[in-house]
């Protein structure tokens, strides 16, 4: 509400903003662009501070693949040889 009242207050047309990838935070940021759109506002969300995000790498094991790196290691395994 406080974000629609300030673009309304700026005539703002568009968001940019930064991916963050906290699952609740994901849902937050969701709930915010959809509702801006639904105002006529563009919006354009771009990579965090990463490298990867981390759909674009993915485990080495099928097993892993269904559940995820479970730590920061497998992660930087999984990037390990990917182009930047």
């Amino acid at each position: 509400s406080t974000l629609l009242d300030l673009v309304l207050e700026t005539g703002a047309t568009a968001l940019f903003f930064n991916r963050v990838y906290e699952p609740w935070k994901i849902r937050r940021d969701a709930v915010i662009a959809e509702t801006l759109a639904c105002n006529g506002l563009a919006v354009y969300s771009f990579k965090g501070v990463v490298l990867y995000e981390p759909l674009e790498v993915f485990p080495d094991s099928p097993q892993g693949r269904m559940h995820g790196f479970g730590s920061v290691g497998f992660f930087l395994n999984a990037c390990d040889g990917k182009e930047i």
